[in-house]
């Protein structure tokens, strides 16, 4: 009896264990996803925001350029687009700062992250696919209305009707 009654002990022992590492486990990954969400919403969150109010500004100046360009106002060398100009100095700044910022983003996350909140990370994805958008001016180009013959290695070169899409 007494020899089953050890047995019985050993195993209540070794669940016991088992139990208490598991438990200890869990709490750590716990604590771990409580201190990512804190840095996340700390870190993550003011650039999100940030990036969402930029990105608006941006999208109202592409509206801006849409509607000077069917007034007229964005002709070669004397439009709002000069390289002298303010106007054109402005609008790189509007067009780009979104994009820094979502480099910011990239510095300060990892995908753990990310995948602690569904809503952040639709949010990221968004502004990667907006970031990568300005590697594709050979693919826009060929979207209606079609640029014939685009060649962004003849940009440069003297003479070219070409310019960065």
């Amino acid at each position: 009896m007494k020899e089953m009654d050890l047995k019985h002990s050993e195993k209540i022992s070794e669940l016991e264990s088992k139990l208490a590492t598991k438990r200890d486990k869990e709490t750590a990954r716990r604590e771990y996803e409580y201190d990512a969400r804190k840095k996340l919403y700390e870190a993550y969150e003011p650039l999100l925001f940030q990036f969402n109010e930029l990105a608006e500004n941006a999208l109202r100046r592409v509206i801006a350029l849409a509607r000077a360009s069917r007034q007229g106002k964005l002709e070669e060398n004397s439009g709002w687009l000069s390289t002298s100009g303010y106007y054109l100095d402005n609008t790189m700044y509007r067009l780009l700062i979104p994009l820094a910022t979502f480099n910011l983003m990239q510095k300060k996350l990892t995908m753990f992250d990310l995948k602690l909140n569904p809503f952040f990370h639709q949010q990221y994805l968004l502004a990667k696919l907006l970031y990568h958008t300005f590697a594709h001016d050979i693919r826009l180009a060929s979207f209606d209305p079609e640029i014939k013959n685009y060649d962004p290695n003849s940009i440069l070169k003297e003479g070219s009707n070409f310019r960065k899409q």
